[in-house]
């Protein structure tokens, strides 16, 4: 049996069969670069950058990707969840909308804790934690 330089066996985690491109462009879309799927899947970056191209962020947001966090601030914690569902849900958000964490930890910014919902039903939901108003 062939080994790679990492010593796991050559190919990839679906010998004999095809990974699913749908999940290919779900690690796509939840952030990771091209290389980051490749190496998780096995692929070449290049064959997951074409099955990605219908997907693919501009080379500004893929910069913005590979940026840390620059704040903890709740401020750019909220913008960068609603950059992340954004490019999620391949739209714009209306502005009548607010992305809610549902745990409460707005530096959680996975797509399992994030929900929209209108910014008055937002803005209740805190306020109802905050200040113990019905």
């Amino acid at each position: 049996m062939r080994l790679s330089k990492n010593g796991a066996p050559w190919g990839n985690k679906w010998q004999g069969s095809a990974a699913p491109v749908e999940q290919i462009q779900a690690l796509y879309a939840s952030g990771l670069s091209a290389r980051q799927v490749a190496r998780e899947i096995g692929y070449s970056p290049s064959h997951v950058s074409r099955l990605c191209q219908a997907i693919a962020r501009s080379k500004q947001d893929a910069a913005i990707l590979r940026q840390p966090p620059k704040s903890k601030h709740w401020r750019s914690a909220r913008a960068a969840a609603r950059k992340i569902v954004e490019r999620a849900r391949g739209c714009k958000l209306d502005p009548s909308v607010d992305v809610h964490h549902k745990d409460g930890d707005y530096t959680n910014n996975t797509l399992d804790n994030l929900e929209v919902i209108p910014r008055d039903e937002h803005a209740r939901l805190h306020g109802r934690r905050r200040y113990g108003a019905a």
